[in-house]
């Protein structure tokens, strides 16, 4: 779980008055300074002020992660070791690059608010974060790194789910804040929230909902540890969900540098050798999550 740190906000109001009520009232402005025209702060002329680069050799720089998702982003708390593509990446371009991650744990909710609730938590989020227009105007993507489309997972036993129309008589589960989550509210389909994919399916063991509905890949990569789930393979629907780097708003030097980055993994075999590694099952349909390195999103100036 993410490390809550207490607003700054606070302490700053109270420090401002502190100052205020003690400092003696600012000289008047003669009458030519105070006809002169203001002087434009920065960011005032319609260019956004660029954050500092936290990508850099040698800076320390903080990644979120997830911690439940086999496959995609999971921690083993006894050795304390980190696996999955997400976690991959953060390596193989933390080797490139010569930053050193600096990781905390996020869940799907928490991945946007420590991109933007100001101390930020995070320098960048590397957890299943789709890339959307809607997100796209709050914060920045580099990427995208791997393509996914939403499905279902069941009981291993489950007869009753083949397609599409047959959902319509069952109860889903998906985390809150998700895509898949909206994608299923759309369709009008019955569906109940948790805060994690992890909570979907001990609700669906649990057998208090009949199926998970989220991005395939976390699926497969969950029923890859557990026998008595399975992932309906030719079920899938909705957009297509392209997973990329999230970074604060105004992060372009940084953007760029890890799209560029980006594009040498994908065409280095390295995309495939980790895509292999994580989900074995689907080695001979890898192209298929695979981005095209030349058509990655563009980052802002």
């Amino acid at each position: 779980m993410v490390a809550r740190r207490m607003p700054l906000s606070a302490a700053i109001a109270a420090y401002s008055i502190f100052i205020t009520s003690c400092a003696t009232a600012p000289p008047r402005p003669s009458p030519a300074q105070a006809s002169a025209p203001a002087q434009p702060t920065p960011g005032e002329q319609g260019q956004p002020v660029q954050r500092e680069t936290k990508f850099k050799k040698g800076a320390r720089t903080t990644v979120g992660v997830l911690t439940d998702l086999p496959g995609i982003g999971a921690l083993k708390i006894g050795p304390n070791k980190r696996t999955g593509f997400d976690n991959d990446l953060v390596l193989w371009l933390s080797t490139k690059i010569g930053f050193e991650p600096r990781y905390i744990d996020v869940t799907i909710v928490e991945r946007e608010p420590a991109l933007i609730t100001e101390p930020l938590l995070a320098d960048a989020i590397f957890a299943a974060f789709s890339i959307t227009d809607d997100r796209k105007g709050r914060i920045d993507f580099a990427g995208p790194y791997l393509i996914n489309k939403q499905g279902v997972m069941v009981r291993a036993k489950e007869t009753r789910i083949l397609t599409i129309s047959d959902l319509e008589t069952k109860t889903l589960c998906a985390p809150r804040g998700s895509t898949s989550l909206r994608e299923l509210q759309a369709r009008k389909l019955k569906v109940t929230e948790e805060e994690s994919v992890e909570q979907c399916i001990e609700n669906l063991k649990n057998e208090t909902v009949d199926g998970v509905s989220t991005d395939q890949l976390l699926l497969y990569g969950r029923a890859e540890k557990d026998s008595s789930l399975r992932v309906l393979p030719k079920l899938t629907f909705g957009y297509y969900e392209n997973y990329g780097i999230g970074l604060p708003k105004n992060s372009g030097a940084d953007c760029k540098l890890l799209t560029e980055h980006i594009k040498e993994f994908i065409k280095s075999g390295a995309w495939e050798d980790f895509f292999i590694q994580n989900f074995p099952k689907l080695a001979t349909e890898a192209d298929e999550y695979k981005p095209k390195p030349d058509a990655l999103e563009k980052c802002s100036s």
